[in-house]
């Protein structure tokens, strides 16, 4: 999105002038999503010296338990509640770090997602995430189910200087156009396809 798009994004939603940490997906436990509150909490208030915010975008059915968490971990004032979106890019355009605290993930969409948006990503060490993501190549490894472990890897994150920044998110973008984007999986459906008409198998 341009960023006069974003820019009005980011005043609509309470965070002018604020660092953005991201959790986007299904509010559902397997999500990991009172680690990642944990996480934040135990986070300073600001880093770089700006605010820090941590942005929720999904819905589900732990949202109201979510909710109540965020306000018995006294960060209520700074967790904000987007909603289901239907076109994501946008808000993993305004983050800084993108945070996938899984306890149990298959694919790592999400993960694809933040890296075609060029979004540095934390993620646990899930099953999915760990197929697509090289610690310290594309983003940065956390434990699962440990808010604490979580926490360090998020201020690193949060605290990395440009240049290394730089370097891990387009690693990430690398990867997404090299093997995921819709043209490398067409290229890679048409070359199968070759292949087995060349081998003779009848692909009518």
């Amino acid at each position: 999105s341009d960023p006069t798009t974003l820019d009005a994004l980011r005043h609509q939603l309470g965070l002018d002038g604020c660092r953005i940490l991201l959790g986007l997906g299904r509010l559902h436990p397997y999500k990991g999503w009172a680690d990642l509150l944990r996480a934040f909490a135990r986070l300073p208030a600001s880093t770089q010296d700006a605010p820090l915010h941590l942005l929720m975008v999904g819905d589900g059915p732990l949202r109201k338990e979510l909710e109540t968490l965020s306000s018995q971990l006294g960060i209520a004032q700074r967790v904000h509640w987007a909603g289901w979106q239907s076109d994501p890019a946008p808000y993993y355009q305004l983050a800084d770090v993108f945070a996938c605290a899984s306890v149990y993930e298959t694919l790592g969409n999400v993960i694809l997602e933040a890296w075609a948006n060029r979004v540095l990503v934390v993620s646990t060490r899930a099953q999915g995430p760990l197929e697509l993501m090289q610690d310290g190549v594309n983003g940065l490894l956390a434990p699962p189910s440990d808010a604490t472990g979580l926490a360090e890897v998020l201020h690193t994150a949060l605290t990395l200087d440009d240049t290394h920044k730089a370097r891990l998110v387009e690693a990430g973008h690398h990867e997404v156009e090299e093997h995921y984007s819709e043209a490398a999986i067409v290229s890679a459906y048409g070359a199968l396809y070759a292949g087995l008409t060349r081998s003779g198998v009848n692909t009518a």
